[in-house]
């Protein structure tokens, strides 16, 4: 059987409890008003889930407050739609308890001291030890229940969400006209108004690598000429040549008997006739001799001609070696590199360089070598593929505060600044700028100035943003963020960190920063 009962105003959790007796057995509905002034916190509700498992009734709540309702849920407790059996509520009334009637000896007193301590045995047994182990435990189950439903409860209804969005920056730029003095020109001495600032000097140096192929050719000789020559005496004795005896072919280039041999003698009014093996010791392919071509004569009057074969297998190779025409090319390059560099490098304390003012210290554009200002990696004549070289030069240059130029320029900028946004004064920017004139140590000089626009974000916008993300699911803020025509991009937080990510269902809970 089905019953119900509806809470009435003012009636307290006690009075439910005693009410759930009427439904012991069957299934109850509870029908919980919006006024009713019970059944709000998660305590209530639990007391209400023991009290129906105590009493052996299937509780079931009626109600439309979304906060009763979600914590039915959490405790387990069914919701329904509609109310089967309306019945109003009366608490019941407790009846008057008896008076106790005194204590009389019946008799029982007499039994044994034995056959009393048999009857008290069993019952502290079965009351004793397991009871004594319940009770803690009951009781750490239900504060870590306490905590979990805490825990829940906060999560539901107090956890947030932060969202910082990456404004989107529109750059703007206007040029702004200005003077500087050379060291020792009071800024007070130029005349026509305008920005003059004082200029000082200043000293740095620089390094830099520069690494070229190496463009000379030199030929390396290999493998030795050789071959046999006929050898001739016209002396009326023998001639002894000794190995390793070396002379000079017309070509220029040296060869050398590879053993000794012995001319014979002149006879019947014939020269005396051999063959001797000869070779280039100096290799490469210039020993190489058609046949014939290598003929003279011998210091000892001997004389030598190739007229029986050719003196062949000389080689040489090629080789790739460093010339100067490469390190006059790489000390040119690297000085531009480096005079190019010195115009933009950027100065401590944020002083800005009057580049037409920046010259090498040692002169003609370079530090010399014999300061160290180069290290090439390789001589003139090395066999090399490339070749390097680390330059260090100390440059010297007017240099300036511009302090008072980034001053002057903010006001400019912001009068660039479309309607809807806001000019940021920490992000300008002087760059490199033009000389106008030089004369009598002022340096006219135009320079173009520039900074970032953000889009200006009211409290209205930011709350619409808000009601637009609240309760949606993680993919939904994602394409809601990534559609922002005013941020490039954005960071979602969740607080409590430890607890799981869950985008609030109240837009109150949702935090928009902008950066």
């Amino acid at each position: 059987m089905t019953r119900s009962i509806t809470v009435a105003p003012g009636q307290s959790m006690s009075e439910v409890l005693n009410a759930l007796k009427i439904g012991a057995g069957d299934e109850l509905v509870i029908d919980i008003p919006a006024d009713a002034s019970v059944l709000l916190t998660a305590n209530e509700f639990r007391a209400l889930s023991i009290a129906a498992e105590r009493d052996d009734v299937e509780v079931s709540i009626y109600t439309e407050d979304p906060l009763r309702r979600q914590l039915a849920m959490l405790f387990g407790v069914p919701l329904v739609n509609e109310i089967p059996q309306p019945q109003p509520y009366v608490a019941p009334e407790l009846e008057p308890v008896a008076e106790t009637e005194a204590f009389a000896p019946t008799g029982d007193e007499d039994r044994e001291e034995g056959e009393l301590e048999s009857d008290a045995v069993p019952v502290r047994s079965r009351g004793g030890s397991s009871g004594s182990f319940a009770k803690p435990l009951g009781a750490l189950v239900a504060i870590a229940t306490f905590v979990a439903i805490g825990i829940g409860l906060y999560w539901l209804f107090f956890s947030s969400m932060t969202v910082e969005l990456h404004l989107t920056r529109q750059k703007v730029a206007s040029t702004l006209a200005y003077n500087v003095t050379e060291p020792g020109v009071a800024p007070d001495s130029v005349s026509g108004g305008g920005i003059v600032i004082e200029g000082e000097p200043v000293e740095f140096t620089l390094s830099r690598s520069l690494t070229v192929p190496a463009t000379g050719q030199t030929v390396i000789p290999d493998k030795a000429a050789a071959g046999e020559v006929t050898l001739r005496n016209p002396a009326d004795s023998s001639v002894t040549i000794q190995k390793g005896t070396e002379f000079e072919g017309f070509n220029g280039v040296t060869y050398a008997f590879s053993e000794a041999v012995e001319v014979p003698a002149a006879s019947n009014g014939q020269p005396g006739e051999t063959t001797g093996k000869i070779s280039s010791p100096g290799g490469g392919e210039a020993g190489n001799q058609g046949i014939g071509m290598l003929t003279g004569e011998l210091p000892n009057g001997v004389y030598y001609s190739n007229r029986m074969g050719e003196i062949s297998g000389g080689t040489q190779k090629t080789a790739t070696t460093v010339s100067q025409a490469d390190i006059d090319q790489l000390r040119t390059e690297i000085d531009k590199e480096l005079l190019a560099l010195a115009t933009t490098t950027e100065l401590d304390k944020g002083l800005l360089l009057v580049p037409s003012t920046v010259t090498p210290v040692a002169g003609a554009g370079t530090a010399t070598p014999d300061e160290g200002g180069y290290v090439f990696s390789q001589n003139v004549g090395d066999e090399a593929s490339e070749i390097s070289v680390t330059a260090n030069v100390t440059f010297a240059a007017i240099a300036y505060d511009p302090t008072e130029l980034t001053a002057a320029a903010i006001p400019q900028l912001e009068g660039e600044v479309a309607q809807g946004q806001t000019f940021d004064p920490d992000s300008v920017r002087v760059n490199t700028p033009a000389e106008t004139n030089h004369a009598n140590g002022v340096i006219s000089l135009l320079a173009t100035v520039a900074g970032d626009a953000i889009p200006s974000l009211d409290d209205a916008t930011k709350a619409a943003l808000a009601d637009q993300l609240a309760g949606k699911s993680d993919d939904e803020v994602n394409r809601i963020l990534a559609g922002l025509d005013y941020a490039d991009d954005s960071t979602v937080t969740f607080s409590p960190s430890w607890l799981p990510e869950r985008v609030p269902s109240s837009s109150g809970r949702i935090t928009i920063e902008t950066s």
